[in-house]
């Protein structure tokens, strides 16, 4: 199961928000109190120099990459 905070700019909107979601089955609606706060994501994204070197103790090249490509 997903979730996902929304952060509403005009609080007029709330209601119709709310009464939006409550009628689609797969949504479930849940109010989170203002005093709790909402956990963020500590997902680091990933550097590309971090993998460097990554293969250097197998025995592979090119032409063995592209051979075993090709058979599928």
């Amino acid at each position: 199961m997903s979730s996902f905070y929304i952060r509403l700019k005009d609080d007029r909107y709330r209601g119709f928000l709310m009464n939006l979601l409550s009628r689609l089955e797969f949504i479930e609606v849940s109010e989170q109190p203002d005093d709790q706060p909402v956990a963020q994501s500590t997902k680091v994204p990933h550097r590309i120099f971090d993998s460097a070197g990554l293969w250097e103790d197998y025995e592979i090249d090119q032409d063995t990459l592209r051979q075993a490509a090709w058979k599928r």
